[in-house]
């Protein structure tokens, strides 16, 4: 089966449009195509996304001070329980466990000062990343009749240097090219530096 570029312009073009009506209020910067994939992130949700990995990592460092804390992060239980596996720590004993825990988040601390997600670097992977973006997937290609999902999965098994000339590539360039021609991102509230690209994953 073959890429029918008219029909995914055309189903492209559909949920575009009734994302657009939905989500006038934000400012968009951004539209990808990942693998089948339809993504798109605005500045409120980046910056939303930014405060709530900026809140969890201080969350994940700071000292607990109570059992009680320790039994409501499942992360903590994985914890303990590679302790107990690898370095016999006594599970029964909580105040061992505890210093444990604050142990290890001393050295994640100590490792890495500064939080990850308040840098201009960790800000920039998180504008840049289709994994990080509130609205991945709002729509996908597979949903169109003209979308050959199995040349998808033949673009990720080529090397990096003839992926750009895969069946798949070629299709997604020129449909993203059509998309850009037609006008219908203006259907959304852009920024100046708006841009629709495809996403390549090594």
């Amino acid at each position: 089966m073959a890429f029918d570029l008219d029909r995914l312009e055309r189903y492209c073009s559909t949920v575009i449009s009734r994302f657009a009506q939905q989500h006038h209020q934000e400012r968009f910067y951004r539209f990808a195509i990942d693998e089948d994939l339809l993504c798109l992130n605005s500045i409120e949700a980046h910056d939303e996304t930014a405060v709530r990995y900026q809140l969890a990592w201080q969350e994940s460092v700071r000292p607990l001070v109570s059992w009680e804390e320790v039994l409501a992060d499942p992360e903590n239980h994985r914890l303990l329980g590679l302790l107990e596996r690898y370095q016999e720590l006594d599970t029964d004993d909580h105040a061992a466990c505890l210093q444990a825990i604050n142990d290890a988040r001393a050295q994640k601390r100590q490792k890495q000062p500064v939080n990850p997600y308040s840098t201009p670097e960790g800000l920039l992977s998180l504008r840049e990343n289709t994994g990080d973006w509130k609205y991945q997937g709002f729509a996908t290609l597979t949903d169109c009749d003209g979308f050959d999902w199995e040349a998808c999965v033949d673009h990720q098994e080529f090397d990096p240097q003839n992926q750009p000339h895969s069946e798949y590539a070629v299709a997604m360039t020129q449909l993203l090219a059509r998309l850009m021609a037609s006008g219908i991102f203006q259907e959304l509230n852009v920024t100046e530096d708006f841009s629709a690209i495809r996403v390549e994953h090594d």
